[in-house]
């Protein structure tokens, strides 16, 4: 259990590491 939450914490994180990225990007682009 601990294990498996663990990486889900994880990859969550990543997700919003890379959503922040994408939109950064795409204002960059923008502008």
């Amino acid at each position: 259990m601990a294990k498996r939450n663990k990486s889900a914490l994880k990859r969550q994180r990543q997700n919003e590491k890379r959503r922040l990225r994408n939109r950064y990007w795409k204002t960059r682009v923008k502008n």
